[in-house]
């Protein structure tokens, strides 16, 4: 779990970050008014980072700052907790519950 989970949620934050730094386009079709313009909302982010980390999923998305302008750093950071869920291998180990958190980095173009 922990390694496609690590995989999973690096993966989500960095094509989120990246998501984040591009504006919508405004010449794209848009089927169902209002369409969006400028930089997508820390809402589409979270929904995309959440889409991006598939089956392993991510307990809280941060984007900051929420409101981006051009040539900004927009950071994204996931976290990710796996209960321990009592297992007999995770507390041979000393395991307790598991959390992996994430941070990606992007300019707004």
């Amino acid at each position: 779990w922990l390694v496609g989970a690590r995989s999973a949620i690096t993966g989500a934050a960095r094509d989120g970050a990246r998501y984040a730094s591009i504006e919508h386009d405004p010449l794209a079709v848009c089927t169902t008014p209002p369409c969006p313009t400028g930089y997508p909302t820390a809402a589409e982010v979270t929904a995309y980072v959440t889409d991006r980390a598939g089956r392993y999923g991510v307990d809280s998305v941060t984007v900051s700052p929420s409101a981006l302008t051009r040539n900004q750093v927009v950071t994204v950071t996931g976290t990710r907790t796996r209960p321990d869920g009592g297992s007999p291998f995770t507390a041979l180990l000393g395991l307790g519950d598991t959390t992996y958190t994430s941070t990606a980095e992007a300019r707004a173009e």
